[in-house]
C-alpha cells in the first residue's frame, strides 16, 4: 500500500513540478498574522469539476493558475489582494475552498507507520515532494486557536524543478516552548486537512 501511495504521489508531481518564486509576508502582515506566499492562493474544487472549468472561470477574472499543489491548485492573484480574492473565489459554485498559501512549495505528508506524531518536545512527520535530492528545508509554523490550543504546519522553503519524488521519513521538528504543553495541537496539511496530534 505504501508503494502504491508513493507511486501515485510520484505520478502527480511528475506532471505538476514547476519552479516558483516564494515571497513572504514578513514585511506586511496586514492580511493574516502568519507567513504566506504573496500573490498566491491555494484552492480545491468541488467533486466532479475539472481543471478546464477552473481555467475558464479564472479567465473571466483575468487570473491564471501557477500550477498544482497536491491535491489542489495554486492561483496567481494581485499582491496585497490575496484575502479579497480568496473570499471572491470561494463564492464560486465549482470551488470547494480557497486559502492563502501558508505552505510554501508543494509537498504532502504521509499518514502511515504511526506518523505524524508528537513525542516529548518534537513533531515527527513523513514528507514527500518533488526534487532532485532529499533534505529540503521546512520551517515549523504555528498559530494559537484557543487558550490552550494551537494549529501547526510546515512551510517548505525551497523547490527544485525535478521530476523525481523524494520521501523524508521521520523528519523531526522541535516544538516551541509556547505550545509543547498545550492541551490541543492540530497539524494542518495542505491544502486544509486537519490531523489531531494532541487533544
Amino acid at each position: 500500500m505504501k508503494t502504491i501511495n508513493l507511486f501515485l504521489i510520484a505520478c502527480f508531481f511528475a506532471f505538476t513540478a514547476s519552479s516558483c518564486s516564494i515571497l513572504t509576508s514578513d514585511d506586511d502582515k496586514s492580511s493574516e498574522d502568519f507567513r504566506f506566499v504573496v500573490g498566491e492562493l491555494l484552492l480545491d474544487l468541488e467533486d466532479g469539476h475539472t481543471s478546464d472549468e477552473l481555467d475558464s472561470l479564472l479567465a473571466d477574472y483575468e487570473l491564471e493558475q501557477r500550477g498544482s499543489f497536491f491535491p489542489g491548485y495554486r492561483i496567481l492573484v494581485p499582491e496585497n489582494e490575496e484575502k479579497k480574492w480568496a473570499e471572491q473565489l470561494e463564492k464560486e459554485e465549482i470551488i470547494h475552498s480557497t486559502h492563502l498559501n501558508r505552505f510554501g512549495y508543494g509537498y504532502k505528508l504521509v499518514e502511515d507507520d504511526g506518523l505524524p506524531y508528537i513525542k516529548n518536545d518534537s513533531l515527527y512527520v513523513w514528507t514527500v515532494y518533488s526534487g532532485c535530492s532529499a533534505g529540503h528545508d521546512f520551517t515549523l509554523q504555528y498559530t494559537r486557536t484557543g487558550s490552550s490550543s494551537f494549529e501547526v504546519w510546515l512551510f517548505k522553503e525551497n523547490g527544485e524543478d525535478c521530476f523525481a519524488v523524494v520521501g523524508d521519513k521521520n523528519r523531526l521538528f522541535k516544538i516551541p516552548d509556547e505550545i509543547k504543553n498545550a492541551q490541543s495541537i492540530t497539524l494542518i496539511q495542505p491544502i486544509n486537512d486537519h490531523i489531531e496530534l494532541k487533544n
